[in-house]
């Protein structure tokens, strides 16, 4: 199931490409032309996270709309869903644990794209975001977990963390791992890793 998953959201990937590719082409030639009217020096590093976290939008975006339409019923009542399942179960595992790591990129890129260390306005954003997504659901007939959006902001709000974290703990690396193509790979393998897991819910 899990390689089952993980073809179809490639496929669909590839299906939507040449759009996906024309939006992100389209939104950094205005992000570009921005830049070059403020005089605002290019950072190549970061505009490839940037990047990066855009592919993670789209890999989230895919992971939610490519399910079957949903017979059962939405959840408004906050932990309901979340207590039926036993600490530990596989079903904890996947739809309590999995939704918390969904969202853990989501933090860390926030923070580090917004520059800033206000707790607060990356939890909106944050809670704007999976809330759009979650509710979003209902205008195309699948149900709503109000718990989703729960696990959903306590993995971004992880991510906030381990993005501070990850600054105090930077400067004692060693030299070779300060590289930026270390903190690419990291990035990257980091994200895969976590959207795999969350494959398995399915």
């Amino acid at each position: 199931m899990f390689l089952k998953i993980s073809g179809l959201v490639v496929r669909n990937l590839i299906n939507q490409l040449p759009m996906f590719s024309v939006l992100i082409l389209a939104f950094f030639i205005v992000r570009l032309i921005l830049m070059y009217k403020k005089n605002k020096k290019i950072n190549i590093h970061r505009e490839l996270i940037f990047f990066y976290f855009l592919v993670y939008i789209a890999i989230v975006y895919q992971i939610v709309t490519m399910q079957d339409i949903s017979v059962g019923t939405s959840n408004f009542v906050p932990f309901r869903e979340i207590m039926r399942y036993s600490f530990g179960s596989s079903l904890f595992m996947l739809n309590v644990v999995g939704n918390i790591l969904m969202f853990i990129p989501f933090g860390f890129f926030i923070t580090y794209l917004i520059k800033r260390s206000n707790f607060f306005l990356v939890f909106f954003l944050s809670l704007f975001t999976t809330a759009t997504i979650e509710f979003s659901q209902l205008a195309v007939g699948r149900v709503v977990d109000i718990d989703d959006v729960i696990l959903n902001m306590v993995g971004a709000i992880l991510g906030y963390i381990i993005y501070h974290l990850a600054r105090l703990i930077y400067p004692k690396l060693p030299s070779f791992l300060k590289k930026k193509v270390f903190i690419h790979v990291f990035i990257i393998i980091i994200s895969l890793v976590v959207i795999d897991y969350y494959f398995m819910k399915f």
